[in-house]
């Protein structure tokens, strides 16, 4: 009777364990390939800020010249974190600065929204996860 029940106990723990596993194993989420991903993003701005084709041509060719320049800095194994950090924002500053010539100031006034908008929502998410990991 006791090994019945020892039987049921090992039975009714490996159908909760897969069960669980189940669940868990839920399909990950596809990751887009870069150049679809950029794609992607060009054409939102493009729509949020009602960008013309002239100006999303621009917009694509100081966005490509820049990404080989972050690729550059990122791939830098020889300067120590903190560099290449300032030194990827240094870049960063140089690439806004361009993408910003492209835009009429309306325009200019929408994406300096978009932009604040984007860092609360990072600030939120790290505020978040913070959040998670001390319970």
């Amino acid at each position: 009777m006791k090994m019945l029940k020892n039987i049921a106990l090992v039975g009714s723990g490996i159908l909760l364990a897969c069960t669980m596993n189940a669940q868990s194993n839920q399909a990950p989420k596809e990751r887009k390939p870069p150049e679809e991903r950029q794609a992607q993003r060009i054409e939102k701005i493009k729509s949020e800020l009602e960008l013309t084709d002239e100006q999303t041509a621009q917009w694509e060719v100081v966005q490509a010249k820049y990404k080989a320049e972050h690729d550059q800095a990122r791939a830098n194994n020889e300067v120590k974190k903190q560099a290449k950090q300032a030194e990827i924002a240094a870049i960063r500053t140089k690439q806004e600065a361009e993408l910003a010539a492209i835009l009429t100031p309306e325009q200019l006034i929408k994406w300096e929204e978009l932009k604040a908008q984007r860092e609360q929502k990072m600030k939120e998410r790290k505020e978040q996860h913070g959040q998670k990991s001390r319970k």
